[in-house]
């Protein structure tokens, strides 16, 4: 389920990207230079999925369910 989820959210974020990318003000030279652990796809991803998890607290879900038993599907897991 979580890997279904991950592919409609990662292909929802390309397309806004994409879209919200035309309507900024700046002209694209200025970037941030800060670092990125998570894609935006993937924290969206554990943010939907919680709404799927039963948890009703967001810290208790994150350190129960995401920190145990999603680890493994995120390259770069925030801790």
């Amino acid at each position: 389920m979580i890997t279904e989820i991950f592919y409609h959210t990662d292909n929802f974020c390309k397309a806004f990207e994409t879209e919200a990318g035309k309507n900024f003000l700046t002209n694209g030279n200025h970037k941030r230079k800060k670092s990125h652990t998570l894609s935006l796809s993937e924290i969206m991803t554990i943010l939907i999925y919680y709404h799927y998890s039963g948890y009703k607290i967001l810290k208790d879900y994150y350190m129960r369910c995401v920190q145990k038993d999603l680890k493994n599907c995120f390259k770069k897991f925030v801790s």
